[in-house]
């Protein structure tokens, strides 16, 4: 049975609205027009009403065609004046990765991760975000209305995010020579004084990561590392080009330890905090470190 010329299919309707396929799918999913099962979409009764049907195809098998009225149908016309965009769309808007925007919704209780991949919160819901299922991988992922890049809660953490422009990020110790002390404050309420060591505790805190800064390590000597995840007993060590030669002997000492106990550190330079998403990524799931 071939297609009526009177019918569209639902990558034709999404086509004809000027939709991602993806968003069609789910807006028809949330009014209840049709549900999803194991090997693709049904139709509900109400999707029967509204005039959807059931097509069979020799190469496509079976799948659901729509009147070509359901274009001015005042919900699907609706649709057009909303764009949803992707955790990529608004990532490239906010000039960050689509993994760091999804880490900033977590951190507004936007949305939550899952065994599926991700879920929104009631929040996110009020926000307007559209569950997507991915066929492909068999995830869950979200989509959002166009009106979120302009949500102020948003704009402040992306900008409390960023890393100072005026400020080197090398790992300098606190001059106690000197008159001026600058502090960065992280989101998990604590001050650094070096924008190095902020920028590492605004990624694990972004990463879902539980963390002590300045934690001693379990030997008999006494030395603190820099940052440890407690979960994963993992010491993370932040090494820069102008540490003092007092702080770089204690380094050098921790490294020892750290060899002789044969305890679990991620060595971070100064050079690598441009690439500090994906360095730091990469040496943690090494490690079996879990994260967003």
């Amino acid at each position: 049975m071939s297609q009526s010329f009177d019918s569209l299919s639902t990558s034709a309707l999404a086509r004809e609205l000027g939709l991602p396929l993806q968003q069609l799918f789910s807006t028809l999913r949330d009014y209840g027009w049709i549900r999803k099962i194991e090997d693709g979409w049904a139709l509900t009764g109400k999707g029967e009403f509204e005039g959807g049907r059931y097509i069979n195809s020799k190469r496509y098998g079976r799948y659901i065609v729509w009147p070509k009225t359901l274009l001015e149908h005042p919900l699907l016309q609706a649709l057009e004046h909303v764009q949803m965009l992707s955790s990529a769309a608004l990532g490239r808007h906010f000039g960050v990765t689509p993994r760091q925007i999804n880490r900033l919704l977590v951190a507004l209780g936007l949305m939550r991760s899952s065994r599926q991949g991700w879920s929104a919160t009631p929040l996110g819901h009020h926000c307007g975000a559209q569950l997507v299922h991915s066929q492909d991988s068999g995830m869950n992922h979200l989509i959002w209305p166009e009106a979120l890049v302009e949500n102020p809660a948003l704009e402040r953490l992306v900008a409390a995010c960023k890393p100072p422009e005026s400020v080197d990020t090398t790992v300098a110790e606190d001059d106690l020579f000197s008159a001026v002390v600058t502090e960065y404050r992280g989101l998990d309420g604590h001050c650094y004084h070096s924008a190095g060591r902020w920028q590492v505790a605004q990624w694990l805190y972004l990463a879902g990561l539980r963390y002590a800064v300045c934690h001693p390590l379990p030997v008999e000597e006494s030395s603190e590392a820099d940052f440890y995840l407690p979960d994963f007993s993992v010491f993370i060590e932040l090494w820069g080009g102008e540490d003092h030669p007092d702080a770089l002997a204690a380094r050098l000492t921790r490294q020892d330890l750290y060899h002789r106990h044969q305890l679990e550190v991620v060595d971070i330079h100064a050079d690598e905090l441009p690439q500090l998403d994906d360095v730091l990524s990469r040496r943690l799931q090494d490690l079996g470190v879990d994260f967003y």
